[in-house]
């Protein structure tokens, strides 16, 4: 028996008072020197101002601590170790890649990397492995939006692209190009014939699809129809980026519905592919798949906060 799940409620909430304590001297120590440039964060990241309760705050809700100590310490009915690939090691990912993953997932998630390593994980529905992968799909897409210097798009230029002489409307096309034709990178082979992605993003993003390779083989190694599922979500994430990525949205979309339908293609459609990834496990009944309403709502509710 593990003694940490013999622990109550004091016990907990003695460990998360000497946590706390820690953090009270770490910051009174002052800041950290010499930002490590490999920590850079893509997009919004440390640039807009965000909520943050007080610490004092944060004791005020000892139940809340608790939760937060026995989910960050303590193991879950024995399932837990963390891992990606616990209880699906019958897949038969190398040990490079599946590192790769678990380092990037925590890099690149502000909250979803603990959460994942939560779920269930057999070969025959590896849930844990293909939430995971889905995430780092996503999120590598995501980084080839979210670049908005397209001088870093001319290495990728050809000739389709130079559809006018225009040197800005040419690298945008080559923007879109490589949206709309992200999800063909699933196949090792269509991989092998795009040309790498470098140069993109930054920090850790930038990592991420420089070594997008790594990925691949972890996917491939998915059952069949979680494979299906992240392809099609990524195929339907990407097109509607593309069909937004010469637009300037800083004042915001045109109206209410047009906002809805960005919404929905950067954020409903995550809701989509858990929901049928669940389903997919036999964890949940299909017929959530047909409840749109739920995930797609829930999406644009993330979204707008």
């Amino acid at each position: 028996m593990n003694p940490a799940d013999s622990l109550g409620d004091a016990g907990v909430l003695a460990i998360a008072l000497v946590v706390i304590g820690t953090v009270i001297v770490s910051r009174s120590s002052g800041p950290s020197s010499n930002k490590n440039v490999a920590t850079v964060k893509q997009g919004s990241y440390g640039k807009v101002k965000i909520h943050k309760d007080s610490l004092i705050s944060q004791l005020l809700r000892p139940s809340e601590v608790i939760a937060m100590i026995r989910c960050k310490f303590m193991k879950k009915n024995g399932n837990y170790t963390g891992g990606l690939a616990y209880g699906a090691e019958g897949l038969g990912n190398s040990e490079s890649d599946i590192s790769f993953c678990e380092e990037k997932l925590a890099q690149v998630s502000r909250s979803f990397a603990l959460v994942i390593t939560f779920l269930p994980n057999t070969d025959e529905s590896p849930l844990r492995l293909g939430v995971a992968i889905f995430y780092l799909v996503l999120r590598a897409l995501d980084t080839v939006e979210d670049d908005m210097d397209l001088n870093k798009f001319k290495p990728f230029v050809t000739a389709a692209d130079e559809k006018e002489k225009d040197d800005d409307k040419t690298l945008l096309n080559t923007k879109e190009r490589l949206l709309r034709t992200f999800y063909k990178r699933f196949d090792e082979v269509e991989c092998r014939e795009h040309q790498k992605l470098y140069g993109l993003g930054e920090g850790d993003e930038l990592d991420l699809l420089e070594n997008y390779d790594k990925i691949i083989r972890v996917y491939n190694t998915l059952p069949l129809q979680m494979r299906k599922v992240i392809s099609q979500i990524t195929d339907e994430m990407g097109n509607g980026m593309a069909d937004y990525v010469a637009r300037d949205l800083r004042n915001g979309t045109v109206d209410q519905k047009d906002f809805s339908k960005y919404c929905h293609i950067v954020a409903g459609t995550v809701g989509d592919g858990l929901t049928r990834l669940f389903a997919a496990s036999g964890l949940e009944s299909e017929d959530l798949i047909e409840k749109v309403e739920l995930w797609d709502s829930m999406g644009e509710f993330l979204q707008r906060t």
